[in-house]
């Protein structure tokens, strides 16, 4: 496939997906939910993510899997809210639609799309290939598990999921088969998701640093995403929600950076800060918490339910922001960026030596010891213009 027509194709798709998602998500928010609100737009425009860095891989680089994985994801999600849109309205309504069981039975996709992230993303990041050959067998495993599931779950007798219908295209006479192959096949897809997870740090062990730097995108991607959904599933508000979605955006926000490797060397820069911050924010509040609780405990006559206990305890705080700041990021530096913190205080003892160190000749080996330790180039060169300084001798 040329490159104008991967770009014609990728840009096709995403058109189609972008039509699929807007009819097809508004027509279930207003039809099905709670009406069109910011969080059912928000929902909306993550999957458009998802099918927007889809188009843009695909444009670019049309054999990389992962382009054409975020496009039915992106399509897939469409499709489905459009297919039980229209379930609920035939159903539903005395009008007598037809095809409502139908469009149900299709309309169940959204479960395809958490086994595409969960296995065949992790496989093929983000190269567009698998870590080795030796993977293969696990890429095939993975296709019969989802096949497995999907067919065992499509064709079971029974009630749709979230319709008063039966399974227009169930299979009764294989309902005990079915459902083995359904615990089967969920079995195998959990395994395959865990050697997923397995092959990216056999990946990351054996990558060279451009490769690093992709995987960590994905990475820092999905290291917010896991305590978010804890935290989210403990603690029920819109503005969790809202979060929650953000946090979702950032897979294929993270994905289609490392992929296209546009500003992809910020990454350890992001997650030094993330750091940093995360730590920073969860001591502060601790410290802030216990200090209210002592005051009020102290002066419990006076100070019980006074704003004065807040406004003080926040103000010492506050007090110790930039000095704590900056004890946790020499920690981390120290901790996680060992070479970094190594090259600072070589920087440092450098500096401190300059101001005693007169001689041209031994400033000049210094120099380069000190360069090579921190920069590790390949060569180091020093050139002194002409006309020194008297005093002074090359």
């Amino acid at each position: 496939m040329g490159q104008q027509q991967a770009r014609r194709l990728a840009w096709g798709l995403w058109s189609f997906g972008f039509v699929l998602n807007v009819v097809g998500g508004a027509w279930y928010a207003v039809g099905v939910k709670d009406g069109l609100t910011p969080f059912a737009v928000m929902i909306i425009l993550v999957y458009l993510s998802f099918l927007t860095v889809g188009a843009l891989i695909i444009a670019h680089l049309p054999r990389h899997p992962i382009g054409w994985i975020f496009c039915v994801i992106g399509i897939n999600f469409g499709l489905n809210n459009l297919l039980n849109a229209y379930a609920e309205r035939a159903i539903e309504s005395p009008d007598g639609l037809p095809g409502g069981a139908i469009a149900a039975w299709f309309g169940w996709l959204w479960i395809i799309n958490l086994f595409l992230l969960g296995t065949y993303l992790l496989q093929f990041f983000p190269t567009g290939r698998l870590p080795s050959p030796r993977w293969r067998p696990l890429a095939w495993l993975t296709g019969v598990g989802i096949f497995m599931t999907w067919f065992a779950e499509y064709f079971a007798p029974g009630q749709l999921p979230d319709f008063d219908r039966e399974n227009p295209f169930g299979i009764t006479a294989a309902k005990d088969l079915l459902a083995i192959a359904d615990v089967v096949g969920l079995a195998l897809v959990a395994v395959c998701a865990l050697l997923s997870v397995a092959s990216v740090v056999v990946r990351f062990r054996h990558a060279r640093q451009v490769e690093r730097q992709q995987i960590k995108w994905f990475v820092f991607a999905v290291s917010l995403l896991l305590p978010y959904m804890i935290v989210a599933s403990q603690v029920e508000s819109r503005l969790m929600d809202y979060g929650f979605a953000i946090v979702i955006a950032l897979t294929p926000a993270s994905v289609g950076l490392a992929i296209l490797r546009y500003r992809l060397y910020d990454i350890d820069r992001l997650i030094n800060r993330t750091l940093v911050y995360s730590l920073l924010t969860a001591i502060l509040a601790g410290a802030d918490l216990l200090l209210i609780i002592t005051i009020e405990h102290l002066f419990k006559p006076v100070a019980s339910g006074s704003d004065l206990v807040v406004a003080g305890s926040t103000l010492a705080v506050a007090a110790f922001v930039q000095p704590l700041r900056s004890r946790i990021q020499s920690t981390v530096d120290r901790r996680f960026y060992r070479h970094k913190y190594d090259a600072t205080r070589t920087l440092e003892e450098f500096s401190a030596r300059l101001q005693d160190q007169i001689d041209l000749t031994a400033l000049s080996t210094e120099l380069q010891a000190t360069v090579m330790d921190t920069m590790q180039p390949a060569h180091v060169s020093l050139w002194l213009r002409d006309g020194l300084p008297k005093g002074l001798s090359q």
